[in-house]
């Protein structure tokens, strides 16, 4: 019974090792991710250059209050945080925006 199940392991092993052997090639990830781009492009009808301009539109539009965040303030802001920071500035944004909506005034450093 064990010496099956060793050579079932051994067997997984060998697969999941040639798998490995060709996804690690220089070639391979590159390809898989052309090949999923140009996928998903045809899938959503190429929506990166359709709404390229309403993006750009939205981005550059101007605050609707006086001390409102800009959508380009918002955009350079998420680009610039990483990792955890982005969850909890994202959190503290939500708060705050929360507690601006009961008029509460809320001061803080990122």
């Amino acid at each position: 019974m064990y010496v099956t199940i060793l050579n079932m392991l051994n067997s997984i092993n060998s697969v999941i090792n040639s798998i490995s052997g060709v996804l690690y090639e220089p070639w391979c990830v590159p390809l898989i991710l052309i090949l999923g781009g140009i996928y998903c492009s045809i899938r959503t009808k190429f929506v990166q250059f359709r709404l390229l301009g309403e993006s750009c539109k939205v981005i550059l539009e101007k605050p609707h209050e006086d001390n409102a965040v800009s959508s380009f303030g918002a955009l350079m802001v998420s680009m610039r945080l990483h990792g955890w920071r982005r969850i909890v500035v994202w959190l503290l944004c939500a708060t705050i925006g929360t507690l601006a909506k009961e008029n509460a005034i809320v001061f803080f450093v990122i």
